[in-house]
């Protein structure tokens, strides 16, 4: 996969659609997407990231609202991790 062009990044972050949330940002949020890293661990993903996101979304969290999970992982993380630990939960 090739990397974005920094010229390209620079446009869409001078255009303002697109912005690092900082925590207040994200009230009455309606849709998230958590994309980070996940490291292998000793063959294992390192998950820490997306439960770190998980909790920071899960106190802004609302009905109706969207998480979606775009990092790379085993199938079933979301279910697995960001609901049965809840650190996000389904209203």
């Amino acid at each position: 996969m090739k990397d974005v062009d920094s010229s390209r990044l620079r446009a869409v972050l001078d255009s303002g659609s697109y912005t690092a949330a900082d925590t207040a940002a994200l009230a009455g949020f309606g849709i998230a997407v958590i994309t980070v890293p996940t490291p292998l661990r000793d063959g294992v993903p390192d998950l820490s990231c997306i439960e770190s996101c998980a909790r920071t979304l899960g106190e802004h969290l609302r009905p109706g609202a969207a998480v979606v999970l775009e990092s790379t992982t085993y199938p079933g993380t979301t279910e697995e991790l960001l609901l049965r630990r809840r650190a996000v939960s389904i209203a």
